[in-house]
């Protein structure tokens, strides 16, 4: 709830045709993430024969406990979300990491630096 309240609090004064353009792009977003959730969930299911429900809950976007929440809500395992919610999280965490990784030694990267005497990088100047 404080995130949302840090977050809203950032729009304070913010014109009204600005805010509609965050709330565009915000609703978009969400949108592709559903969409991918979605699409997860049915290759899982069809894969593994799970419950599609079930692994809707454990896929869709939102925080851990919230969806574990959901999940007991709704007569699913609260185990099976969050085990598949931290590893959908440490996997996006992962292939960001890989992927900027990537980006900035094609780009050169932002710290190109020279090793020192210690055989550690230090930052170029």
């Amino acid at each position: 709830m404080f995130v949302g309240i840090t977050v809203g609090a950032r729009f304070l004064g913010t014109p009204l045709r600005a805010l509609l353009r965050s709330i565009q792009g915000a609703a978009m977003a969400a949108g592709v993430q559903v969409a991918i959730a979605a699409a997860a969930t049915l290759a899982a299911a069809r894969i593994s024969g799970w419950d599609p429900l079930a692994l809707m809950v454990a896929y869709a976007p939102g925080d851990l406990a919230e969806m574990s929440l959901v999940a007991v809500a709704m007569g699913q395992e609260a185990t099976f979300a969050g085990t598949h919610h931290i590893g959908r999280v440490l996997l996006a965490l992962l292939v960001a990491t890989l992927l900027i990784s990537a980006l900035q030694r094609a780009s050169g990267g932002p710290n190109e630096g020279q090793k020192n005497d210690h055989g550690t990088h230090t930052p170029a100047s």
